[in-house]
């Protein structure tokens, strides 16, 4: 087994066993995506009340106004238009990005408006698409240390050898540390024992989630310290995301490392939203492995980016019988 195979088979291991997590941060916006053109903001303005807003189509306006939407936010402000094109990882494709000048929030007073106006909003040509805002959904697993998905001896009350292997791969293969991988999540304890020197950059802040997470890729093993990563060498680039403008940032962002071999995420939507889809097909493009957990119990079936395509890796969970 090679060290990019013992790659690929660290990054399907990464399904959480777990419950949902907490409620939605942004639960009174939309996002829509429009037609150039279609919105007009006050001059300097990311954030003005709807009545500020210019709308190509007065009754767009109208329609915002009478299902409590209160104020319209550029999604991303600092967004060059005319940095349109990427160069793939192999260097000799250019793929054209998605132009996130066609991208706002927009904040409702009442959440209850919100799938009521996105149905009205889109009956309009100059709007694609509009859904609801919202964070993405955790799973949290309580019993951080019992690895009997990697070697299972029954330990858990479970079947024997109901496992991936991990020590059989681990005779040919305990990892690469040329491996990078970018785990979009809620960011990684730095100074986490078995994950020293692991961390190449993380954006900000750090969860005991985007922690296990790490640990299940690339703890260090065999140092009697923690538990074992499934690649003991690998190393990764943490980013965090909150909404799914922040979710499109982070994909995106790891692109920029020519080093990174694979995303993973642990994680899933309410439902297949238009601006996060497109950053991973983005990425798709671009020639990167992608990862996504299908949940595990109270989630939307299908799930999402788990199911974006048959592009994405789609990774279940399974228990230990």
């Amino acid at each position: 087994m090679t060290a990019k195979t013992i790659s690929w088979f660290l990054i399907i291991t990464l399904a959480m066993v777990s419950s949902p997590g907490a409620a939605p941060q942004y639960d009174h916006e939309i996002v829509v995506i429009v037609k150039d053109g279609t919105i007009q903001m006050p001059p300097g303005a990311t954030t003005a009340a709807v009545e500020d807003v210019i709308f190509n189509r007065p009754a767009i306006k109208q329609t915002l106004l009478n299902h409590t939407a209160q104020s319209v936010t550029v999604a991303f402000p600092d967004y060059d238009p005319s940095d349109t094109l990427f160069v793939t990882l192999m260097g000799n494709t250019i793929v054209r990005k998605f132009d996130l000048h066609l991208v706002y929030e927009i904040y409702l007073s009442d959440e209850q408006q919100r799938d009521v106006l996105n149905t009205k909003l889109i009956a309009y040509d100059e709007i694609p698409s509009s859904q609801n805002n919202g964070t993405v959904i955790l799973h949290y697993d309580p019993r951080f240390g019992e690895q009997w998905g990697l070697h299972n001896t029954g330990q858990s009350g479970g079947t024997p050898d109901v496992d991936i292997d991990a020590p059989e791969a681990w005779q040919f293969e305990t990892g690469d540390n040329t491996i990078v991988m970018g785990i979009v999540d809620w960011g990684v304890d730095l100074d986490h024992e078995d994950l020293a020197g692991k961390v190449l950059e993380e954006s900000y802040g750090y969860s005991s989630h985007g922690t296990h997470v790490a640990g299940i890729a690339a703890a260090w093993a065999d140092n009697n310290t923690g538990i074992a990563g499934v690649n003991w060498n690998a190393h990764f680039i943490s980013k965090c995301r909150g909404d799914h403008p922040d979710t499109w940032n982070a994909v995106v962002e790891l692109l920029g490392y020519n080093t990174l071999e694979a995303i993973n995420c642990s994680w899933w939507l309410w439902g297949d939203i238009v601006l996060v889809h497109r950053a991973f097909a983005f990425a798709h493009n671009v020639g990167v492995a992608l990862v996504a957990s299908r949940g595990n119990a109270g989630q939307p079936d299908p799930t999402y980016p788990a199911c974006f395509g048959d592009w994405m890796i789609s990774v279940g969970a399974f228990t230990p019988i």
